[in-house]
């Protein structure tokens, strides 16, 4: 437990100093904010505690500064180690796995939808929290190179029929909005 960080202001500070040599700026720019941003919730933490923090920057500083959400809003956990949340459940139920999934599908686009389906369904006893973009990415890897090929062809002709369906859906759902393109389709 690290003493002296009871307001998010304080964590705030802990994260500058020990997750980005003291710069402000440096973990504005590692969190993806403007250069400015820390030093301007700073003032206004401290002039009132209870300020209101947009979410999605906090999300943001938390996965810069490599501690849990859950540390950087409330202070419980410990941010000097590593958190291994001890999971019974699947992975996609972890706080953060539907961004990480997303940071990742950037990395590895080139995997199938169904291989992202199927590793958050993975029940792992160790995963990080947060969860990385690269574990969630080794994960779903894993998941594609442990299904053999005639299991791939029928999952990947499996997707592209939901996909025909979903399409032939929108096309019907549209044309019961406004007759007038069923007509014109068919003619």
């Amino acid at each position: 437990m690290v003493r002296g960080v009871s307001t998010l202001e304080s964590r705030i500070v802990w994260l500058v100093e020990h997750r980005a040599e003291g710069s402000q700026r440096e973990l504005s720019r590692r969190a993806g904010l403007s250069p400015n941003y820390i030093g301007t919730i700073l003032t206004r933490l401290r002039k009132n505690p209870n300020a209101q923090i947009e979410k999605d920057s906090l999300v943001a500083l938390a996965k810069a500064g490599d501690v849990s959400l859950d540390w950087l809003l409330n202070g419980r956990g410990n941010p000097e180690r590593e958190t291994v949340l001890d999971v019974g459940s699947p992975l996609r139920l972890i706080e953060g796995w539907s961004l990480s999934v997303s940071d990742a599908r950037a990395k590895g686009a080139f995997l199938p939808a169904w291989v992202w389906d199927r590793a958050g369904e993975i029940r792992n006893a160790h995963a990080p929290v947060p969860l990385t973009p690269e574990f969630v990415l080794r994960t779903a890897l894993y998941v594609y190179d442990t299904v053999d090929l005639e299991e791939k062809a029928r999952l990947a002709l499996a997707s592209v029929r939901d996909e025909i369906a979903a399409h032939n859906d929108e096309v019907a759902t549209a044309e019961q909005r406004d007759p007038q393109q069923k007509l014109e389709r068919r003619r």
